[in-house]
């Protein structure tokens, strides 16, 4: 497996618990800080600096996962054709963004949720989201078909109510009540066809 913008290398934390992958390669800015943290990781693993933006090739693997990522970068579709170009023939990519729809919808609330940046810097997003035609276009020119699309993350108008009016301190402590009440599936639930009453989209391609 790939992870295309690994951050703070999660993904690899939860494979290695469910023992879903026999090798993985994370990629992102300064992992210096990971190589450490996952040294108990008995999942053959590495991790390489890397610049998104440059002309990389690290061989082709079974599935490729890039999460909330590609709405940081300016040239999207470079990204991903170098994704598909990693992937190996009828092999996966998963992707996650924010959702379009969503974000459009909280924007009628709270207008910075539509305010974007003119160049890409650090961790501000450069577009508000993608929906289903952005995401056929994302794969426009490549090998990748794009086979199905998921809403996730449950997020809703009082969450950002808490996130940009509440003090700090509320702010945690009721998300600390809110989370030991709820299941796991309360926490992260998949809607096929209710993108604009999630937070994130999940999209499947295949090779």
């Amino acid at each position: 497996m790939l992870d295309v913008g690994c951050g703070g290398g999660f993904t690899l934390f939860h494979l290695s618990r469910a023992r879903l992958v026999s090798r993985y390669l994370g990629l992102d800015l300064n992992v210096e800080r990971l190589r450490p943290r996952y040294e108990h990781i008995s999942v053959p693993h590495e991790f390489k600096n890397l610049d998104l933006d440059t002309n990389w090739d690290f061989g082709e693997h079974d599935v490729v996962w890039c999460s909330e990522t590609l709405e940081h970068l300016t040239d999207d579709h470079g990204v991903f054709a170098k994704i598909c170009r990693s992937t190996k023939p009828n092999g996966l990519i998963v992707v996650t963004m924010p959702s379009l729809t969503h974000r459009r919808r909280l924007g009628k609330s709270f207008p910075e949720f539509l305010a974007m940046p003119a160049n890409q810097d650090g961790p501000s997003h450069v577009r508000i989201g993608y929906d289903e035609t952005s995401l056929n276009s994302l794969a426009a020119g490549t090998c990748a078909q794009l086979m199905r699309i998921d809403a996730i993350s449950r997020c809703d108008r009082a969450y950002y109510r808490r996130r940009y009016l509440w003090p700090a301190a509320a702010q945690i402590i009721h998300n600390i009540w809110v989370t030991m009440r709820q299941t796991p599936s309360d926490r992260f639930i998949f809607a096929p066809d209710d993108f604009s009453q999630h937070q994130s989209i999940a999209a499947v391609y295949c090779t």
